[in-house]
């Protein structure tokens, strides 16, 4: 066997193979009572505390750093303790209203002053203002976030991080707590496809940091969980109708009620459609066979969704299935310019839920799901004497089952323990490849199947001080076993500050394209790829003012061990291996104020250098900085929404940089100009025509940068009854 070499940095996935004889090499696009009650869980905690220690204690020797930290900030309405009691616990709380209130923090509900984590909300108002249609939209404008695309789908980098091609595996995405990522290519989605339609989004938490001590693989550098909205939240329907430049258009309609005989039900249909950009100009290309940098008429899509939730008692009930066509603006895949193709994607989930309070301070939470994920695409390889033009079919075809069970005791007013297992199976898991040339490329049927126990213990030692201790134990086939511990001291010196420290590990796994994807001269399978590990160590500070400004301050250092990467072999050929060590040392900023006439200021900044052997990382920015502001215009029903974002240069596999990137979006919301009816305008992606994105390598794209999509005017009329 050939000794293969490092291919520059995380090299980005490449695209699929084309035959031995090619002269270009290609690989698959996806890849209690008393002293003695208090002493025994202090006891408790010191040793989870330890066994926290001794997992963290080989990650400092090898290189320098400094204690980092990490942030906190969300919203929305109801608050719960910062040591998980009640508010009437807790009255320094009382000065503060509408303290935001996470749960996929702590699979509970709890203030952000309370959450291990640094922590930010996009609630429904949010959504509505800034009109964002896709969970992609409504990231981006969050601190230490940025987005990239390929063209196909957009990928979320966090705290300096991103793999492009690799779409958002070590993020976890969630639904109500249901994780929405498959199981060949460990991906969760953000496009107009997302398994839940923006208007039925109650809020959008974000957990920055690692979260693998209670979910798991892929939650490395953040949870995303979508919270949906309940019938009582509507009660009612409503009709949507956008249209705008780029021949697009979406349609919606949402139905919620709370009914009388109990039940509470949530319907959604959506529906959208683009031509987009009809003429994407690459720079830098000026050959014929690559139509001198055009890709004509190629940028189209269309997504349709179904998302329907009911619930009684204490039973949830949620199904949802989505399909996206969209077409290969960039030639992903070095597919020809002339004729890129398109990717097709299908999902459906169907969830039950059950959430039982036993008693006063004692819960049991159950879950099961079954997800199923579909993809095919296929594309155009120009003529490369001696081999022809020929088309490339590449599909991907899962199925799982998942269960999830927790229960949560307040013991004491001063103690709080979760525990609870998962798992999850799948049922079948598919790869093929096949050309016009040679027939079946790659044909492969796989499992995957994983399981983690967890546990989780807060105790509230003084008035002004409050541990969590946890950790989580996974087996995961093929891969073995892994520990992920967690822990987290919240400081409350005064009634308005707090202060975190926090430490957590996190995982993630080889999914089943790194593990067994084949292709001869192109692609060398890896069945014995480890997981991946970040031990990330932060420091948060966050001010709550009496006039409403609210900021925080936070730092974090992460260090990612046995990174996975790409290799390529002497003869072209590309196989994922795991790698050196990946350090990142960041600070972010951010100060917010809401006026009681809706007006809002929140502005933020990041810094952050991510680097492996002192080189930069690849596609990783080192700073970020943006602000969202909502002006009233008339009284409480017109307002003005401003977004504008600047991300800092970012370096290719080649070892150049791209400029930094400044986009802007601006929506005017007129509310009720008739009983009833909403009207919104807006501009979006201004400025970016001079933008531009680092290209996912040589192995997926001729040119060395990705134009962003173009701005385009959008206007919208909501009907409500």
């Amino acid at each position: 066997m050939n000794t293969p070499h490092f291919c520059s940095d995380i090299a980005p996935m490449a695209g699929p193979s084309r035959p031995v004889s090619s002269d270009v090499q290609r690989r698959s696009p996806r890849r209690g009572k008393g002293k003695a009650r208090t002493l025994a869980r202090a006891a408790a905690l010191a040793i989870l505390f330890a066994s926290t220690a001794v997992a963290a204690a080989d990650d400092l020797d090898t290189e320098p750093g400094v204690l980092p930290a990490g942030g906190v900030k969300s919203a929305s309405t109801q608050a719960s303790s910062a040591a998980g009691a009640s508010l009437e616990d807790a009255p320094e709380l009382m000065a503060f209203k509408d303290i935001p209130v996470v749960v996929a923090a702590g699979k509970r509900e709890q203030t952000e002053l309370a959450a291990p984590a640094s922590v930010s909300v996009i609630d429904a108002n949010t959504i509505e203002l800034f009109n964002y249609d896709s969970l992609a939209q409504a990231l981006r404008n969050q601190r230490s976030f940025f987005l990239h695309t390929d063209g196909l789908n957009w990928m979320l980098g966090e705290r300096g991080f991103l793999r492009p091609g690799e779409y958002n595996a070590r993020i976890l995405v969630t639904v109500d707590g249901r994780p929405t990522n498959d199981m060949i290519y460990g991906q969760s989605h953000l496009d107009e496809d997302f398994v839940v339609p923006m208007e039925a989004v109650k809020q959008v938490e974000v957990i920055r940091g690692p979260g693998s001590a209670l979910y798991g693989t892929n939650a490395v550098f953040g949870v995303i969980n979508v919270v949906t909205k309940d019938g009582a939240d509507i009660n009612g329907t409503q009709v949507r109708l956008e249209g705008g430049t780029k021949d697009s258009g979406r349609a919606s309609v949402l139905f919620g009620q709370a009914l009388p005989n109990g039940w509470d039900v949530v319907a959604s249909v959506t529906g959208y459609t683009t031509q987009g950009d009809g003429d994407v100009i690459f720079d830098g290309i000026h050959d014929a066979a690559h139509d001198y940098g055009h890709v004509r008429d190629s940028d189209n899509g269309t997504a349709e969704s179904l998302f329907i939730k009911a619930r009684k008692g204490d039973f949830t009930i949620q199904f949802d299935t989505e399909a996206r066509i969209q077409g290969n603006r960039s030639a992903t895949y070095l597919a020809s310019f002339y004729d890129p193709g398109e990717e097709h994607e299908q999902r459906t989930n169907f969830t039950v839920k059950f959430d039982h309070e036993i008693e006063t301070g004692k819960s049991i939470h159950g879950m099961f799901y079954y997800g199923s994920y579909g993809y095919q695409q296929d594309w155009e390889y120009a003529a490369a004497p001696p081999v022809p033009e020929y088309r490339y079919h590449t599909m991907g075809d899962d199925g799982w089952l998942g269960q999830e069970v927790h229960y949560d005791w307040q013991a004491t007013k001063e103690f709080h323990l979760l525990v609870g297992a998962d798992g999850r199976q799948s049922l079948f898991a598919n790869q093929h490849d096949y050309d016009s040339l040679h027939g079946d490329v790659l044909n492969i049927q796989s499992s995957l199947s994983y399981w983690g126990i967890f546990a989780e213990g807060e105790e509230k030692l003084t008035d002004w001080l409050s541990l969590t201790v946890g950790g989580r134990v996974d087996n995961t086939q093929r891969i073995g076993v892994s520990f992920s511990p967690r822990f987290a001291a919240i400081f409350t010196p005064t009634k308005v500050d707090t202060i975190k420290v926090l430490y957590g590990r996190a995982f993630r796994t080889p999914n089943l394209y790194e593990l067994m994807y084949a292709s001869p001269g192109a692609n060398v399978p890896n069945p014995n790829l480890k997981s991946e590990v970040v031990d990330t160590y932060e420091l948060v500070y966050e001010r709550q003012f009496k006039e409403g400004w609210r900021t925080s301050l936070d730092g974090f250092v992460w260090k990612m061990s046995d990174a996975m990467e790409d290799y390529q072999f002497p003869d072209g050929a590309l196989q994922t291996r795991n790698g050196s060590n990946i350090w990142a040392q960041g600070v972010e900023a951010e100060i917010d104020r809401k006026w009681s006439n809706g007006a809002n200021l929140r502005a933020y900044a990041s810094f952050t250098h991510a680097a492996r052997a002192g080189n930069r990382l690849l596609d990783s920015p080192e700073w970020i900085m943006g602000t969202a502001l909502v002006i009233p215009i008339y009284k409480d029903r017109t307002f003005l929404s401003i977004e504008p974002q600047l991300v800092g240069q970012m370096k290719d596999d080649l070892g150049n940089y791209t400029a930094p990137t400044y986009l802007t979006n601006i929506v005017l919301t007129s509310k009720d100009i008739l009983p009833g009816w909403d009207v919104q305008a807006g501009v979006y992606n201004l400025f970016a025509n001079s933008a531009r994105l680092p290209s996912d390598g040589s192995f997926n794209h001729y040119q060395s940068t990705l134009d962003y999509p173009t701005a385009f005017y959008e206007v919208g009329l909501t009907y409500r009854f």
